[in-house]
């Protein structure tokens, strides 16, 4: 689907649940096909990964390039949303350490 059609959708579906108001308040947003990013290519680690590499794999690169996502777990859980919030919270804490 394109980009603009997936926007318009979303946004319809918000407006349903919240009386209309996503789409007054829809400034921009980002797309992104994770098959198509270079670097990425839709890669995911499997949920019998040592929990340790994960973590090194996991580690920022010079406090420059951070890592979040499904597969970044604290061994509680593996490629989900929920880790991939917790991952995204962790590196939101490590940029306000800095």
């Amino acid at each position: 689907m394109r980009p603009q059609k997936i926007i318009i959708q979303i946004l319809n579906e918000l407006d349903e649940i919240y009386e209309n108001q996503a789409s007054k308040n829809y400034i921009k947003h980002i797309t992104q096909k994770w098959n198509e990013e270079p670097f990425i290519r839709g890669g995911y680690m499997s949920d019998f990964e040592d929990s340790d590499r994960v973590k090194e794999v996991g580690k920022s690169i010079s406090n420059k390039i951070y890592f979040t996502g499904g597969e970044f777990t604290d061994s509680d859980d593996w490629v989900s949303v929920h880790t991939a919030s917790r991952s995204a919270k962790r590196v939101v804490n490590e940029l306000i350490n800095i």
